[in-house]
């Protein structure tokens, strides 16, 4: 018999905690539980069960459970716990952060929702006292049996008071019943049927079904499928595993993008399928939960938290644009979500596909190193460089703007008068970058972060794009009271209005994040696109991975962007969003830039594969990843110098862990200020931790937090593998 139960509490302690089992209850993995613990009672989760009570130790009972059902499955629990101790973080707070608001405390109108039916016990064969609206509503439901009392109104405003008394002389009875939310929102369009797979495709397709049907992990990095090519392939494999009663998962890094992608898979899989992400309302997402747990759904289209949901019997997980920074999570447990579909399709024992037409240079360095099955459409990775690929030096071409060559221009009218539609790819939103005053050199700055405020014209107000943090727009300079200011830098709404002034007939729009938020407005501009009626789409990243089959020609506008960002990854993720830019246009590209000469540009005609093997070599020779793993440790507070002083503290403590013969291995960089040294009224300093082997950096990295006691005015954080340490 049970005695003894662990529970894991959602508090910042790694550790979980021992409670004996009262006679009169009766747990499972799973379940939510109250117990006490210190001098209050919280709730907590069932994750273990031991025999025998540890001896000298007075347990504590647990006082309830606060679920009846269990909240999570074995599989789940097992998932949780590893992401808790590689992420080196509470394993109460993982699950927390993974279960849908409806377990947690949410508005009774996002609580499961109950609709009244009314259902034909007997049809009379008079209807006498019955009335003529009881009349209509029992022949109506002789020809259906059961209709919900919604569905009786055009016979009487208030059909309950009519069906209750229909039910008092037995000849109906009223059932509640749950109505399932609808997950499905607003599509652009429903995709007609898939094209037939070309030989390639048919070769890749042959060589997946072949693991699924062996029911066993296997990984595969699908490289080169551009957007056809590869939803083409996840259909067909989806299809095979329904064939063989599994279920499927996939993951896609940006909600903008599962819209497309879900017109294709509804108009297949129909109530099969089931979206899950962040944009629905609090009531759908614990609706799909549940769901999902009952074996309702069989396949999720999801954003990276859908790697939580508690499928079963899981024949496939994809990870669609693997490379994509958006499967990491910054805040709470900072996981990846491609790493742990990695882990969930491993212990599933189910196939991973890794999809991507510009693979990330770890995933391309696992799949040639036999971690991966390496599995490349050939003839699309040999399409994917056009030869009509124009670099342009902006130092050297003739200019009507700072930002907008002749040439560009020319190339832009010569495609609207073909009807070709266009996109112009500039990677930051706004009016201006920055508000100067040149007679003082005044610049206007967050208070809360070390940034510039960016100018936005259509709200007229300067606003910070980490904080939130808005002012209205100066017409005065607060420093030396001059009307001087200007607005300097280039986003892409001042991008819009000027090209409108320049080509007043064409019919320009913009998608970055300012309209991809209002989701309404985001999906107006796609259907717009979809349909023909936009000749000059303006986006930044956000459009990175959309299909637009009647783009003729692509301008990049400012190429050096992304390149000179404080980062090792800056470079390899410039390729990646100026490959995929370009990858579905049929026309030509033209990349304006004043760097021309660097590698990761000139790569964009000699090939994706020469630039992996190119960039794979320096990360080497600099021993960053893959070929090293990384740990960021960051500390934030609003006091500069109590941060200071942990962090400076915390590298003497880690310097003295690496004096045991097991850690002479490890490399200590820092401590420093971040790069971003002030961040929503938080100063920010860190330390990063490298190896060239997981295993031992974790211990190091375990050890060193065993020992550091921070001021309680310090946030600590943790971040495994970071992708940002700006």
């Amino acid at each position: 018999m049970k005695k003894v139960v662990d529970v894991a509490l959602p508090l910042s302690s790694l550790d979980t905690y021992l409670y004996s089992i009262p006679k009169n209850i009766s747990l499972e993995i799973g379940h939510l539980v109250l117990v006490p613990f210190k001098n209050r009672k919280l709730a907590g989760y069932v994750v273990d069960f031991k025999q025998k009570v540890p001896e000298g130790i007075m347990l504590k009972d647990v006082e309830a459970i606060l679920e009846p059902m269990p909240l999570f499955s074995s599989e789940i629990l097992e998932l949780c716990k590893w992401a808790s101790s590689y992420y080196h973080y509470p394993l109460g707070k993982v699950i927390k952060n993974i279960l849908p608001p409806g377990h947690r405390k949410i508005p009774i109108k996002d609580r499961p929702k109950m609709e009244q039916w009314a259902v034909l016990k007997e049809f009379p064969q008079n209807f006498k006292k019955i009335g003529i609206k009881g009349e209509a509503i029992l022949k109506r439901l002789n020809q259906h049996k059961e209709l919900r009392l919604s569905q009786l109104k055009d016979i009487t405003p208030n059909p309950k008071a009519v069906v209750k008394r229909l039910e008092e002389k037995g000849l109906v009875t009223i059932e509640k019943r749950r109505i399932w939310r609808d997950t499905w929102g607003k599509v652009i369009y429903l995709s007609p049927s898939l094209p037939h797979l070309d030989k390639y495709q048919l070769a890749a397709v042959t060589t997946l079904t072949q693991s699924l049907y062996a029911r066993c992990f296997r990984a595969f990095l699908l490289h080169g499928a551009t957007y056809s090519a590869k939803t083409e392939i996840y259909f067909h494999t989806i299809t095979e595993a329904l064939k063989l009663n599994l279920t499927s998962l996939v993951l896609v890094p940006e909600i903008a993008l599962i819209t497309e992608m879900e017109g294709i898979f509804r108009r297949h899989f129909g109530d099969k399928l089931a979206v899950f992400h962040s944009e629905l309302s609090k009531g759908v997402i614990f609706d799909v939960w549940e769901r999902i747990r009952q074996g309702r759904v069989k396949v999720i289209l999801g954003a990276r938290s859908a790697i939580f949901a508690p499928l079963k019997n899981i024949g496939v997980i994809i990870v669609d644009e693997e490379q994509d920074d958006s499967y990491k999570q910054e805040k709470g447990i900072r996981y990846h979500a491609r790493d742990l579909a990695l882990v969930r399709a491993q212990k599933s024992h189910c196939l991973l596909i890794l999809s991507s037409f510009t693979p990330s240079l770890t995933s391309f360095y696992h799949a040639l190193s036999g971690k991966y099955y390496y599995l490349p459409l050939k003839a699309k990775i040999a399409k994917a460089h056009l030869p009509q690929v124009h670099i342009l030096d902006m130092r050297k071409e003739a200019l009507i703007k700072p930002y907008l060559s002749k040439f560009l221009l020319k190339r832009i009218k010569s495609h609207l008068a073909k009807k070709h539609q266009i996109l112009l790819f500039l990677n930051r939103r706004g009016f201006a970058s920055f508000i100067l005053c040149p007679d003082c050199g005044y610049a206007f700055r967050c208070p809360n972060c070390a940034v510039g405020l960016t100018y936005h014209l259509k709200e007229k107000r300067l606003i910070c794009h980490y904080c939130g943090y808005a002012i209205p727009a100066p017409a005065i300079c607060p420093n030396c009271k001059g009307f001087n200011v200007k607005h300097l830098g280039l986003g892409t709404e001042r991008l819009e209005r000027e090209l409108r002034s320049i080509l007043p007939k064409a019919h320009i729009k913009r998608l970055d994040s300012d309209i991809a938020k209002k989701k309404k407005e985001r999906l107006q501009v796609l259907k717009e696109l979809y349909e023909g009626k936009i000749d000059i789409l303006i986006g930044t990243q956000m459009i990175v991975g959309q299909h637009f089959p009647k783009i003729g020609l692509v301008g990049i506008i400012l190429a050096d962007i992304s390149i000179n960002i404080p980062d090792f990854l800056a470079t390899e993720r410039t390729f990646q969003i100026l490959n995929q830019v370009a990858g579905e246009v049929r026309g030509e590209v033209i990349i304006q830039t004043y760097n021309s000469g660097h590698y990761a540009l000139n790569f964009l005609k000699k090939g994706m594969l020469d630039f992996y093997f190119k960039e794979g070599a320096l990360r080497k020779k600099l021993l960053y990843p893959p070929f090293s793993r990384l740990i960021n440790l960051r500390f934030e507070g609003s006091r500069a110098e109590v941060v200071k002083e942990c962090a400076h503290r915390m590298v003497d403590m880690a310097y003295d862990l690496k004096k045991q013969t097991k850690y002479q291995d490890i490399y200590i960089l820092g401590p420093a200020e971040a790069p971003l040294f002030k961040l929503k009224g938080k100063h920010r300093w860190q330390l990063l931790l490298r190896a060239e082997k997981a295993k031992i950096l974790h211990k190091f990295c375990k050890d060193l937090i065993d020992k550091i006691k921070c001021s309680s005015k310090v946030k600590f954080v943790i971040d495994v593998d970071p992708i940002n340490i700006t």
